[in-house]
Order: C-alpha cells, then structure tokens, then sequence
C-alpha cells in the first residue's frame, strides 16, 4: 500500500520509529534536495558518486526547484536493466567492505511521467543488475510531495567492488514527463573485511593557559570498534591521552584488533603573548611624593591584577605618591600568567615660564617648580638658530644681558635634582624692545606669467634701499639671485609648464639686510602635465566653465568631505600668491576657500552619477586636513553654485608651508625648524636619513609621496633625533618629503632613489 508523505512528515516518522526502537541505522551513502545530485554524506572507509542520468534519461526543461529532475522516459511498460534510470555509486576502501541493509529513495512524478519504477543493483561494474521483482509507483503530484519507495535486502560488497544503485522509469505517457528524486539512502555499514571494526573517536581539548607555555592535554574517547586498541599520536606519544603539550594541532591514528584504524585530530591553542607597558607616566616634582605611573595590560586572558614594587605594594593600574626612582609593574591574568614593566621616575618639567623687565639688551627669565630643585639650568637663543647660550640659577629666574634689540628669543629651563636632572621645558619666547629698521618684505606674488618668464611683486619693506630676490625650480636647490630698486622684477628664460618659487630680502643702509621673506609660488604657463581624459569622468560637466585647462596652486588643506556623485570635495586655504583665484561664492559659501574636487574617490551613491565612474579607479592623492599641498588640475567656475574649483584634478602632492615672514609662523611650528633637519645621502640607494638638530618635544610625522602625489610611506619620530627609511623598496625615481610637528609644516623637499 504507497502513502502519499510530506518531506516534514517522513522526518517525523522516521524520528519516531528510530526513537521507539532503539535501533541505530548507519547510512553508506545519503542523497537530499540537490539539483545536482550531490550526495549529503558518505560513511568513512567509503567513496560515492553523485546522482546520474544513464540509459538515455536526460535533465528536463523545467525542472523542480529541489531535488533530481529528469526525463526522456519511455513508454515501455515492461522493466529492462537497459531502460532509462538515475544512478548512484558506492566503493568500500581498500581492507573494507560494505555492509547494506536495503535501499530507501523519495519520488514523485508529473502526469506525463513514468507511472512504475524499478529499484536494482550491481556488484560487477553493471553486467548484472539483480531488480527488487516488483514496481513502484511514484504519485502524480506536485515539487516537493513524494512518496517514499524502501527494498529490504542484504548485500555485502568487498572491495574493490563496487556496488551501483539505479532506480529505473518506464510506463511514461510522454517523453517531456518529469521524474524527481527528492532523498535517496544506501542503508547499512562499513566494517573491515576481516571481520575488523574501527572505533569512532571523539577528543576534548585542555589548551594552553599562557603563551608559550606547555600545559595544554588531549582526552581521546573511543566507541565501539573491536578492541583493544593501540594509539600513535603525531608527537610520538603511544597513550590514549597526552598531556604537557604546547599550541599545536595533534594527529592520532587508533588500531583496533584486526588491523583496522580511525584517525582524528585536535588542535591545542594558546593565549596571545600577555604584555605590560607603562602608558603614562608623571615626574614628580624634586623632593615630592607626587609622581605617578600607569601599566597597560593587553594579550593575555582578561581579567587582570597588578601589582607594583612599592612599599606597601599597590595594586592598581596606576600607581601614585612615587618618588624619583625606578618602579616596577607586575601584570597577572586570569590563568596565573605575568608581565612586567617598570616606570623610571625622573624629576618632573619646568612650568610657568616667562620673560620681565626686557630692554633692548636685557631680559629677567622666570619660571615655576613643583618641587625644591637644588639648581636649575637655562637656555636661550634667537629663534630660528641653532645655538643656545648657556647659564645656570640657584633661584627661580635669571637675568640675562647681550641681547639684540628687535629681536625673538626663546629660552628653556631644567631643574638640578641631585644627581638627577628634568628634561628641559617647552621654549618660551619674548621679544626685546626697540624697533626693526630693515623689515622683511611681504605679500609676495607673480603676474605676468608666460612660458618662460614672470614679474614678480612684493610690498615696500620699511629701511629699504633695495631688494635682492632669489628663484629656483620647486624641488630644486640653487637659487638665480638678481636685485631691484623697486618692488618688482621681471625675470627670464623660465621653463614651461614649471613650478618656481621666489624669496626677497630687504636692504637697508648700512649694509644691513633683514631676513629672506617666505617663498612665494608660481607655475609658468604651457603645455603640461594634466590629464585631459579626467573630464570624462566628471558628473554634468556642462556646468564647469574653464578658466585654464591647467593651473597650479598651493595651500593648506582646510575640511573634506565626501560628496555623493564620487567626487571629495576639499577647501583649501590659498597661500598668498594664489588668493586671486577666489571668487564671491568661494568668500560666501565656501568660507574663503578654494575648492578641490578629485573625481571617483569614494563610493558613488547618487544614481545618476554611477555612469561617469564605471571603470574607473581614482589615483590622486587625498590629503590630511592641516597638510600643505600643491594641487594641479583645471581651474573653472562651477556656474552651478557660482565659486571657482580646481576640477578635475590631476595631481595632489604634499609640499612644504612656507610663511609670509618669520614673525608669522605659528610658536608650535617654531619649535623645529628647516635649518634644524638633515636629509641625506640624495640620490639615496638603498637608505635615507632624517636628522633633527635637537631631540622634539612632540611627535614629528614625515610624509613621503611619489612624483604624481601617491603616498610612498609614513613615519613618526619621537624621542629620537634619527629616522632611517629604507627605500630599496622603492621604484628609482623623485620622491617629495614633508615634515610636520604639531600640525604644522616645518619643512619639505625632495630626494632621488637610484638602484
């Protein structure tokens, strides 16, 4: 009698008729839902083949979503081996063999298809097929409703035989009719040939409590099989457990009585390395108990103690009321695991400074101390040199004399602690009186501009006589020097389509001359290195009118943001030379600023936009805010909005700030400057250097980019005064350095990398 079963419903038979017998039935091979015909499983000691189509049964042109569809049945209504059918295979391994208890397969089929099948077998490649001596009838019904089809039989299959498998169609009112198999099992078991029955294994891992350590174990669980067994594990250990083990994965091979064998594995694993650093950190004060220090833990397992080498041992992350000394943290984990790092407290920074009663020649230093240092020791120089003058004080000030009038000093301080000394404070400056009768020139620019010359323009310097300017290629290190009596100079046989920059110094009468102002940039005009195919990829580019193809600017990068046709819309604060290129919407709407747009630099989400930047990847560089760039591209009116842009845009290349005059540049940039850094050897082979004159005060960051603004690498500097860079890793070219400290650019240039 056939039922017409649910997939849900045979499930739930088949778990209750397991659970009410308590029976266990092995599967040798298990076929569910796939299109393909790919088995679920295969017993170990076993190989199986997917479902086939043989005999001329062939994939049908709509199939079922689940299951093996086939068709191309006959009409025949008499069963033959050579009738269309659906195939699957089973192979013992070598030593094995199966074991099969009967056949269970799910089917349905369309109205058209065959209306009888017939289930068979064979054990000699398929020269004789032994059928079940009886048809099943698969119910007409719909994807996914099938009734179950089961054969009893017992069949045993020694290797290397194979066992086929084929469930036959035929009585099919039409070719087209379809017939799906929705799960198909093999049922009974692997076993040895000679009578052997490997165990199955199971493991249970202890792992490793600290990193490097050798505390891990394996438990291995053997069931059934045909004992006893002996073990040989991948570390050459012969016993059912092993123990003492570091973090590795394990093998073990189980040999039952008979010969046969089952294998696993299990993998022992370890924490990260625990480690402690001492993250912060406070000096105290010479004679004080105010210092203090905190130990970070990481890696390890969480849940962490500390416990410090003072007295009594204090057992917090940070450890307060330290006095000059060294002290050291123990970090323990959760499995007993420790690390340790240890605080070295110095004396604690000079504050407060000042400088009172200056004159044209003299100046009172003054300055704070937590603590009662025995001593202090001072000193001072023009800002911008690089050698200090030297004297010492037992009290909290100084005076000092010999100065210059005009002039900006600075000056630092450190306190005397014994045998111990403080770092020197931050450099304070102050000015002394009198008035500067050879100033700097100012507000720098170029006009005029061809492809090989240039007037360049400065404003009246108070005292001058006349005016001595030097120019050179940007990147480049020799200056042409000419003069002028004036406050212009018309200069000649430039080169196209090339960045320059200009400096001019003021002399006065007297043979006095002031400082080199700041440079000023400017690109002579011509055929250049912008890249016209950009436009292709700008979205509505009908709204940029251009002002110039290509054009050249330079300034610091003030706000991104992320615009949703692709493009990153930049403003960027124009150096002086360049401001004439703003508009009133740039004043208006863009905060004074000049806007960079390169186009296809982040995701595009604005459907209409999606067109222009299909196959196209975005090279140019995007800035940092707060780094000093150069910026090549074309210079148009967004006649949308109503402000002028550089866009597209060619290239971004990080370029050294360079100030209107001295008096100008922000204190935190004052800190270190140009003359300060060393860059050597140039061209560099295989190692550059970055020297600083003085250890800084706060982190240096070098920025390194190629010659079309790619970033080639970046490093920081702090507590040192050397950075080598290798550079074997880099192609033999240009490279564009720059160098910043608290934000601001102190200096750049170039070097060549020759192999």
């Amino acid at each position: 009698m056939r039922q017409k079963f649910t997939l849900a419903k045979i499930a739930l038979i088949f778990l209750l008729a397991v659970s009410g017998t308590g029976i266990s039935y092995g599967q040798i091979v298990s076929y569910t839902s796939s299109t393909t015909g790919a088995l679920n499983s295969v017993a170990t000691h076993a190989t199986g083949t997917a479902l086939a189509r043989v005999n001329g049964a062939t994939a049908p042109g709509s199939p079922c979503g689940t299951g093996f569809s086939s068709a191309s049945f006959t009409s025949t209504t008499t069963y033959s081996s050579t009738l269309p059918a659906i195939e699957v295979s089973a192979t013992p391994a070598s030593g094995y063999q199966l074991n099969v208890t009967g056949f269970s397969v799910d089917l349905r089929r369309s109205s058209t298809g065959p209306a009888d099948v017939r289930f068979a077998y064979s054990t000699d490649g398929g020269t004789t097929w032994t059928n079940q001596g009886s048809n099943q009838s698969p119910d007409n019904a719909s994807c996914g409703t099938a009734t179950t089809g089961t054969w009893t039989t017992t069949i045993a299959v020694v290797a290397p035989s194979v066992l086929k498998f084929r469930v036959y169609g035929f009585d099919a009112s039409g070719t087209t009719g379809t017939f799906q198999i929705l799960n198909l099992n093999i049922n009974g078991t692997v076993a040895s040939a000679s009578g052997c029955t490997a165990p199955t294994l199971s493991t249970s891992v202890t792992n490793v409590s600290c990193n490097g350590g050798s505390t891990g174990a394996i438990a291995l669980t053997t069931t059934g099989g045909t004992a006893p067994f002996t073990y040989l594990w991948s570390n050459g250990a012969t016993t059912q457990n092993i123990s003492s083990l570091t973090a590795n994965t394990y093998s073990v091979t189980v040999t039952a009585t008979g010969g046969c064998t089952a294998s696993t594995s299990a993998t022992v694993t370890q924490p990260a390395a625990l480690t402690a650093s001492i993250s912060a950190q406070t000096n105290p004060g010479c004679g004080n108990t105010d210092g203090q220090a905190t130990v970070t833990a990481s890696g390890g397992t969480s849940g962490y103690t500390y416990t410090w080498s003072t007295s009594p041992a204090q057992t917090t992350a940070t450890s307060t009321g330290l006095t000059q000394g060294a002290y050291t943290a123990t970090v323990t984990d959760a499995h007993s695991c420790t690390a340790k790092a240890t605080a070295t407290m110095g004396v604690a920074t000079i504050g407060g400074l000042s400088a009172t009663s200056i004159t044209t020649t003299t100046a009172t230093l003054n300055w704070t101390d937590v603590g009662t240092s025995t001593s202090y020791n001072v000193q001072y120089r023009k800002t911008g040199t690089t050698t200090w003058s030297t004297t010492s004080s037992t009290t909290r000030s100084v005076a000092v004399s010999g100065l210059t009038s005009a002039t900006t000093y600075e000056f630092q301080v450190q306190a005397v602690c014994g045998t111990a000394t403080s770092t020197y404070s931050s450099s304070f400056d102050f000015t002394t009186s009198g008035t500067s009768s050879c100033a700097v020139p100012g507000s720098l620019s170029a006009t005029s501009i061809t492809t090989t010359a240039a007037t360049l323009n400065w404003n009246a310097a108070t005292g001058a006589v006349s005016y001595n300017i030097q120019y050179r290629q940007v990147g480049t290190t020799t200056w042409t020097s000419t003069t002028s009596t004036t406050t212009s100079k018309a200069i000649s046989g430039l080169t196209s389509a090339t960045e320059y920059e200009f400096q001019v110094q003021t002399a006065c009468s007297g043979s006095t001359t002031s400082a080199f102002s700041a440079s000023a940039d400017f690109t002579t005009s011509g055929a250049s290195a912008c890249d016209s195919t950009l436009w292709n990829h700008v979205y509505h580019s009908y709204r940029l009118i251009p002002y110039s193809q290509c054009a050249t600017i330079t300034g610091v990068v003030y706000s991104l943001i992320h615009e949703a046709d692709g493009d990153i819309h930049i403003r960027v604060t124009l150096d002086s030379a360049y401001t004439w290129m703003l508009n009133s919407g740039n004043i208006a709407n863009q905060y004074g600023k000049l806007v960079v747009e390169p186009v296809c630099a982040v995701t595009v989400t604005q459907t209409d936009a999606i067109a222009a930047c299909t196959g196209f990847t975005n090279t140019v560089y995007i800035p940092n805010v707060g780094e000093h760039v150069q910026v090549l591209g074309s210079y148009v009116l967004d006649n949308d909005h109503g402000w002028n842009e550089i866009h597209p845009v060619t290239s971004i290349t990080i370029v050294p700030a360079r100030y209107e005059n001295p008096a100008s540049v922000p204190a935190e940039a004052a800190n270190l400057t140009g003359d300060e850094i060393k860059v050597y050897p140039n061209p560099s082979n295989s190692m550059i250097n970055f020297t600083l004159a003085k250890q800084p005060s706060s982190p240096v960051y070098i920025t390194i980019v190629d010659e079309i603004g790619r970033l080639a690498g970046q490093y920081q500097m702090l507590e040192t005064q050397n950075l080598k860079v290798k550079t074997t890793f880099l192609p033999e070219g240009k490279y564009y350095y720059s160098i910043v400290e608290n934000t601001r650019v102190v200096t750049g240039g170039t070097f060549v990398v020759k192999h």
